[in-house]
């Protein structure tokens, strides 16, 4: 009988030791990674990380005086307040990624998004956070036109066309969580960063491959620019939208939350 008592007793303190231990893992509040306005997709994106039990709901983003909400899907009447269970994006041992998606409507689409440069993110829970807005909206170009493009768990790739002749002065990757490892001109690699700029006529053809990077939400992109001068001696930067495809490791999740976490 003393020895039942003694290993009820250990097991008893293993179950507190272990509740102790949950609890300094608690977020107080939600830590937000990520944001996006994409103008081009009419889409608001928003990325946060949260406690897997009992996680912190988002409710609404305001910007600009509007209040803007979140639905299930495309076809939800629009900034509609009517509660949802958003998915969580990623789960972890004691985090989960949300990642809440707004659709936007057509009257949205003003200078009231294109200018906007914060918003007030409003939780469930009373919660509020002012955020800086990371807007996104492509300016169209005519002088690529893409032939082909694949996404896998080696990376990415695209096959571009040249429509219109430019001089190519620079590749620059915008988004550290990828790397160019082939660009190649008319089937030759071209070591980058460029040397001299290089004269592209019309149906010269370029292929770009890049590693995967992590995605703070479904569908997150980032760009190669290639910068130039176009015929009429005017400077232009040409976007590749690539696709990121990897999803936060649950050491970065872990680090984040060491470094902006409440405990």
């Amino acid at each position: 009988m003393k020895k039942l008592f003694v290993i009820l007793a250990v097991v008893g303190l293993i179950r507190i030791g272990s509740v102790l231990y949950y609890e300094t893992k608690l977020l107080d509040e939600p830590i937000i990674i990520a944001n996006e306005v994409n103008l081009d997709m009419n889409s608001i994106h928003l990325s946060y990380i949260t406690n897997l039990m009992q996680p912190s709901e988002f409710q609404s983003i305001e910007i600009d005086g509007m209040q803007y909400y979140p639905q299930n899907d495309f076809f939800m009447p629009f900034n509609s307040q009517q509660p949802i269970q958003t998915e969580s994006y990623v789960n972890y041992t004691y985090y989960s990624i949300f990642s809440p998606t707004i659709w936007l409507q057509t009257d949205d689409m003003d200078n009231r998004l294109t200018t906007a440069t914060e918003g007030t993110v409003y939780f469930k829970d009373g919660h509020t956070e002012t955020i800086a807005l990371n807007v996104r909206q492509r300016k169209e170009f005519t002088h690529l036109h893409q032939t082909m493009s694949s996404a896998g768990t080696e990376g990415t790739t695209g096959n571009y066309e040249v429509l219109e002749p430019f001089t190519l002065h620079g590749v620059t990757l915008v988004d550290d969580r990828a790397d160019i490892v082939s660009f190649q001109i008319n089937n030759e690699e071209v070591p980058l960063p460029l040397e001299l700029p290089i004269q592209l006529s019309e149906n010269d053809k370029i292929y770009v491959a890049t590693t995967n990077g992590v995605a703070h939400f479904e569908g997150e992109t980032f760009n190669i620019e290639l910068s130039g001068i176009d015929k009429q001696g005017n400077e232009l930067v040409i976007p590749l939208i690539k696709n990121l495809n990897d999803r936060p490791s649950a050491e970065w999740v872990d680090e984040i939350v060491k470094e902006r976490g409440n405990k």
